[in-house]
């Protein structure tokens, strides 16, 4: 088993939205690995910027509003598993 690198994280989908190269807000439903402090993630969230809307009740995804530009950041948090 290999290390679970950050560009693994980003669905294809998104990526194509990325691509556009502008600024622009973005909501995204981020899936996060069992046993994750959430509370720890949603924290690192709101520093980058991020605006939450919603955790699931079982913890294992957040629904949230970021910047694109914060994307990068974003998927080098640890405990992020996709979006």
């Amino acid at each position: 088993v290999g290390i679970y690198q950050p560009g693994y994280r980003i669905s294809p989908d998104l990526m194509k939205k990325l691509s556009e190269k502008r600024e622009h807000l973005i909501e995204l439903i981020v899936s996060i690995f069992d046993g994750e402090d959430v509370s720890s993630l949603e924290s690192k969230i709101k520093t980058l910027g991020g605006n939450i809307i919603e955790i699931s009740p079982r913890g294992g995804k957040i629904r949230l509003a970021i910047s694109t530009n914060k994307i990068a950041d974003l998927v080098c948090l640890s405990g992020v598993r996709q979006f």
